[in-house]
This record gives structure tokens, C-alpha cells and sequence, in this order.
């Protein structure tokens, strides 16, 4: 006989959507990083700038020159900003979807499980049913060699 799980399209449907979440973290986590890094582009040539102003400064700068600086140190933080939004969000995102893929992943190993166990239950009767055929055949056996 052959094993059939019962719950094998429940199984697979859970499957197909337990690899939709891994995609959709992979792709969660991708828009952290690529926001991330922008931030982090962003904040380095903060820093830079900033450093740039400060020995200029000291050199001697005329104030038309610090403006142009001042202004465009505030279109950059500007940007960080909105950047620092981006990766908020995009780490709630990547957060939601883990929590969606642990989801997924625990109905899976549920469904895993009670299919490992219909198996440990149909190899266990098909040992039985071997068993009884066995004992009824060599039960037969005896009773011809007796005259039965």
C-alpha cells in the first residue's frame, strides 16, 4: 500500500506561501540595506562637508562662501531626513515580513509534523497487516502439516 497524506494540498499551499514570505523578506530586507547605505552616503558627506567648512574657516572664508555652505548643509540634512524616514519604514517593513515569514514557517512545520506522524502511523499498521498475514500463513502452514 502507498502512504497518502491527507493534508498534502494544505501542505503544499502553505508551502507555495511560506515561500512567497521568504521572497518578500529577501526583498524587505534589500530596500533596508539600499536605504540604509543611502543614509549612511548621505551622513558621510555630512561629515566631510562639515569638516571642509571648518578648515575653510580657519583659512579664511568669506561669508558669501559660508552661506553657499550653510545652505547647502541644510538641503543635505534635508535628505538625511528624509532618508532617516525611508529607513524606519523600511526596517518596519523588513520587521513585519519577518514576523509574516515566522508565521508561515511554524503552519509548514505543523503540517511537516502531522504528516511525519500519519507516516509513523501507516508504517506501524502496515507492520501489523504484515504481522497478521504472516501469523495467518504460517497458522495454515501448521494446520496442513498436521492433517488438518
Amino acid at each position: 500500500m502507498v502512504f497518502s497524506y491527507r493534508f498534502e494540498k494544505i501542505l503544499s499551499v502553505r508551502t507555495m506561501e511560506k515561500n512567497e514570505a521568504v521572497n518578500s523578506y529577501h526583498q524587505a530586507v534589500r530596500r533596508f540595506e539600499e536605504a540604509a547605505q543611502g543614509l549612511y552616503r548621505l551622513l558621510k558627506e555630512k561629515e566631510e562637508l562639515e569638516a571642509e567648512r571648518e578648515k575653510r574657516i580657519r583659512d579664511g572664508l568669506s561669508v558669501e562662501r559660508l552661506r553657499e555652505f550653510q545652505r547647502y548643509l541644510a538641503n543635505l540634512q534635508r535628505e538625511i531626513d528624509h532618508y532617516q524616514q525611508l529607513v524606519i519604514r523600511a526596517r518596519d517593513k523588513m520587521n513585519e515580513e519577518y514576523r509574516r515569514l515566522v508565521e508561515k514557517n511554524v503552519e509548514v512545520k505543523k503540517y511537516e509534523r502531522m504528516k511525519e506522524k500519519d507516516y509513523q502511523m501507516f508504517l506501524q499498521l502496515e507492520k501489523w497487516k504484515e504481522t497478521k498475514d504472516l501469523d495467518e500463513i504460517s497458522s495454515r502452514s501448521a494446520l496442513r502439516r498436521n492433517g488438518w
